[in-house]
């Protein structure tokens, strides 16, 4: 099975649970975001996710799978948790990808005991060609990176680099690993069809994140920046309001909001594309609006365009035509 937590220093030894309790409570003061790992030798392990000191997720491993636990049985399971404390402060991008490495069915491994720091960037390149998706991990001493490779040309890779004191995400990784130069690293890739809940999830995002930046290029190609400008403002107003850490600017959207499943997703994500429909109607009128969207979902994935049919397009309260092929 593969470790995500035993690389990571302890943090406080054999925690009573009447103690975990009041660890818990510092998180939530401290306002944390990132994951509270606790393992109890070889009888039990449990993985706790916060975001800015809220308790959101609660994983435990049963046998050699890591299984969500319903949040009303978080008080039950709570109370029976205790061991080492291992505590890793993570931006919400690495959230995403450890419940993705916690989720993944282990149905295989590739693993390379041996590989030149400097010859990793090209290994991922190669892997992004593949039309399968995977988690790739690699270990230099006490650093670990993590990769979330969607397959194909085009799509985006999410990575993340976590040292002893500090974490790095983004272009900014596979920069870090190539000046390793010549130092021997631990590389693991993990093929996956992501359709666990956080896979799909993470699917759906990328998804409406390249919707909704087509859709901008295409409304700017017509009505110039000015008025992408206008529409930004109030997008951004909207993610204000309801707290969501989404952010449009220009052509480019900045997502950094956590949903914790595709159908929270989807909700958020209708509401967007209703409001963009209905500024973009105000400058260029309804019909051309309508064909802006299907031309912007006509230059997206296969799968891409599914995950929005099946989660965001269907039923929405505009004209649009969805041509989703198989």
């Amino acid at each position: 099975m593969f470790d995500l937590f035993s690389s990571l220093s302890v943090r406080n030894k054999e925690v009573a649970n009447s103690y975990l309790q009041t660890l818990l409570k510092i998180q939530e003061r401290e306002l944390f975001t990132g994951v509270l790992h606790v393992q109890n030798g070889e009888k039990s392990q449990a993985v706790m996710f916060f975001r800015e000191g809220v308790l959101f997720a609660f994983y435990t491993l049963v046998g050699r799978q890591w299984l969500s636990v319903s949040r009303q049985d978080w008080n039950h399971e709570l109370t029976q948790t205790e061991g080492n404390v291992r505590v890793l402060a993570l931006p919400v991008e690495g959230l995403r990808i450890f419940r993705l490495f916690l989720e993944l069915e282990r149905n295989e491994e590739h693993t390379f005991i041996s590989i030149n720091a400097d010859k990793i960037p090209a290994k991922i390149a190669d892997w992004e060609q593949s039309d399968s998706p995977s988690l790739v991990h690699v270990r230099q001493g006490e650093t670990q990176a993590f990769f979330v490779i969607l397959g194909g040309p085009s799509l985006p890779l999410e990575s993340l680099l976590i040292g002893s004191e500090r974490f790095q995400s983004g272009s900014a990784v596979l920069t870090q690993i190539k000046s390793w130069g010549n130092r021997a690293c631990y590389v693991t890739r993990l093929p996956t069809n992501l359709e666990s809940v956080g896979g799909n999830e993470y699917v759906l995002r990328v998804a409406f994140s390249s919707l909704a930046q087509r859709t901008l290029e295409r409304y700017q190609e017509l009505a110039g920046r000015f008025l992408v400008t206008h529409l930004n403002d109030a997008i951004n107003y909207l993610n204000e309001q309801n707290r969501q850490s989404m952010y449009f600017l220009g052509t480019n959207v900045n997502h950094r909001e956590f949903f914790m499943d595709s159908e929270q997703a989807g909700r958020v994500y209708k509401i967007l594309l209703e409001k963009m429909y209905e500024e973009m109607s105000l400058v260029v009128g309804s019909e051309i609006a309508g064909r802006i969207f299907e031309d912007a979902l006509a230059s997206t994935s296969p799968r891409l365009r599914r995950q929005l049919e099946t989660y965001v397009l269907a039923g929405i309260p505009f004209p649009i035509k969805l041509e989703v092929k198989p």
